[in-house]
């Protein structure tokens, strides 16, 4: 996973600076939204994949299947995605991207790994935490993880919190060695 971000990160950050420049957020946003769907498309990705088709087709049916007319650098992007064989990263350019905005706006948004559904006084601790720690607003994006035995992981931007009994567990290891 973290290798497809490391991949998605140039494409989201170009993405977003062409945005911001143009003051085209909202709308880049929408467009992301769109292309989601059609990325995810598993039709779509069987034409992708399939070396029958050239990826001229494959971009003219993703432009055909997006709900608003495309701006040029919004078809130039879907073209470099598709003849790079990257449209695999695609989730990850969005997540990107998104958590690049809401970053820009102030919003600093936390992705805390569980084992369990958390109680809103623990939800409202660690975006206390996060806020203190990291600046701005917080929104968590909580994600059930059954392999955790125990704790949170947090991850805000590239950092990495681990509240785990695992990676505690991990670090006494370490220690002991």
């Amino acid at each position: 996973m973290s290798d497809k971000n490391t991949i998605a990160r140039p494409y989201a950050r170009a993405i977003f600076e062409i945005a911001k420049e143009t003051q085209q957020l909202p709308l880049w946003g929408g467009f992301l939204e769109n292309l989601e769907l059609i990325a995810l498309n598993k039709d779509f990705n069987n034409l992708v994949d399939n070396p029958s088709f050239s990826a001229a087709l494959a971009l003219e049916v993703a432009l055909d299947c997006l709900a608003d007319t495309p701006t040029k650098e919004q078809e130039n992007f879907i073209g470099l995605l598709l003849s790079g064989k990257r449209i695999s990263i695609f989730p990850e350019i969005r997540s990107i991207f998104e958590l690049l905005r809401k970053t820009d706006s102030g919003v600093t948004t936390a992705e805390v790994y569980t084992p369990y559904e958390l109680r809103e006084d623990e939800t409202k601790a660690i975006e206390a935490e996060v806020s203190r720690k990291f600046g701005g607003n917080c929104v968590l994006r909580i994600i059930i993880s059954p392999d955790l035995i125990g704790g949170v992981v947090i991850k805000v931007g590239d950092a990495v919190v681990d509240f785990s009994v695992k990676g505690r567990l991990r670090a006494f290891e370490q220690q002991i060695v």
